[in-house]
């Protein structure tokens, strides 16, 4: 997903599925509140997200579908221009997973197992 101060534009494995105008006072962010992946909370319930995620990458930068595409099927360094959270998941064992980028925000799995297996790509829809 990436948002630029007027739009959010949800992308899977490169490709647009999704984009919505916002406008950033619309948006719901208590910084006091530490990063969540894979949870929505509304209210006093949490929905959870129900699949497989291989690595995760955090900008400060709202990407372009060509730089997303690019960068899809590699690993970073956790150098590149604009990262500021890596995680590529790699651990296997444990609930902790590292940051791989110089920001060191490791960060902490809840309820979730690890699995050596390939995550399953479905073709692009049509």
């Amino acid at each position: 997903m990436t948002y630029d101060g007027r739009s959010m534009v949800i992308y899977v494995d490169g490709e647009e599925k999704s984009a919505v105008a916002v406008k950033a006072a619309a948006i719901g962010h208590d910084p006091e509140n530490e990063l969540s992946v894979g949870r929505y909370k509304d209210d006093n319930e949490a929905y959870y997200f129900r699949g497989q995620l291989a690595e995760l990458r955090l900008w400060n930068v709202a990407r372009s579908r060509q730089e997303i595409r690019k960068d899809k099927d590699r690993s970073l360094t956790g150098s590149e221009p604009g990262l500021v959270g890596y995680w590529p998941m790699s651990e296997g064992k444990g609930d902790r997973v590292d940051d791989r980028t110089s920001h060191g925000h490791a960060g902490t799995i809840h309820g979730a197992t690890w699995s050596t297996s390939e995550i399953l790509r479905l073709p692009p829809s049509q």
